[in-house]
């Protein structure tokens, strides 16, 4: 195999794996997402003291939304990327 072929062959595979770090970047918001999930179904466990939730929940539909966003348009930029 001549030297041009060995690298577009390395160019093709190092393109995938930028293809999967990047979407597994795209994944970080799931931390927020998770957060905010419990900050909506289950506030109680966010506070200590006995109080009824509030802001909590507006606050933890912020994060879920927010994160579901990121998370969505970070895997829609990279899969679009990886097929065109």
């Amino acid at each position: 195999m001549n030297q041009d072929a060995e690298h577009l062959r390395l160019l093709s595979i190092f393109h995938y794996i930028v293809g999967a770090i990047a979407a597994l970047c795209a994944c970080f918001p799931v931390i927020h997402l998770a957060v905010g999930l419990t900050m909506v179904f289950a506030p109680e466990r966010l506070s200590s003291n006995e109080r009824a939730p509030g802001p909590e929940r507006l606050f933890g539909w912020f994060f879920t939304l927010f994160a579901g966003a990121i998370i969505l348009f970070g895997w829609a930029r990279r899969f679009t990327r990886a097929a065109a």
